[in-house]
């Protein structure tokens, strides 16, 4: 009689594993918006580090890099910003909201995001009352308008908005785990991905 057949561990494994989640429009357009950041921070790199070269090398250099660069990065900062809102990846303290029962919770996070929707507000309220002086004046290396340089409030305050109600539509409508009213890592899982990292390099 023949022993009965094993299968690998490796495709028990495999079958075990959860099927993983398509991502929606939402998550290509942020992948998108990733490689345009790496795009920009390349190119304001090259541009930083040959004009370096090109100036204690060579005794010249390119004139519009420096402010080129400077564009550059404003707009990844401010782009920057948007992305982290969505990943949660913000600076935030939730040492005393922890200890909150969750009604109270869910306050202080609509608190929050209110208060990130009227700071959207301002900025676009404040870029749009420059927008005229700005569109009309141009800069002195490229003789490109300075919209384009601090027209990115738009781009920050519409950004962030959209998360912000998003947000808050979630808090109201109750469709939001507890975990994600903050957006803030918790001790326990920091150390369980410690604990897994370590693992793993074992």
């Amino acid at each position: 009689m023949s022993p009965p057949t094993q299968r690998p561990p490796a495709l028990d494994a495999a079958t075990a594993a959860p099927q993983r989640r398509r991502p929606s429009k939402a998550d290509l357009f942020f992948k998108a918006v990733d490689g345009l950041l790496a795009a920009m921070l390349v190119c304001m790199l090259v541009m930083v580090l040959g004009n370096v070269i090109l100036r204690y090398g060579f005794g010249t250099g390119i004139t519009v890099s420096e402010e080129l660069s400077r564009t550059l990065f404003v707009w990844i900062t401010f782009v920057g910003a948007v992305v982290a809102t969505r990943e949660g990846t913000h600076l935030g303290v939730d040492s005393m909201v922890a200890h909150l029962p969750p009604s109270a919770k869910l306050a202080c996070a609509c608190l929050s995001e209110l208060f990130v929707l009227a700071c959207c507000v301002l900025i676009f309220w404040g870029t749009w009352r420059q927008h005229e002086v700005n569109a009309t004046t141009a800069s002195l290396l490229t003789g490109m308008p300075l919209i384009w340089t601090y027209g990115v409030g738009y781009v920050l305050s519409l950004g962030i908005g959209v998360l912000a109600i998003h947000k808050l539509w979630r808090i109201v409508t109750g469709n939001i785990a507890e975990a994600e009213l903050f957006d803030t890592p918790s001790a326990d899982a920091t150390t369980q991905a410690l604990v897994k990292g370590e693992g793993a390099a074992l």
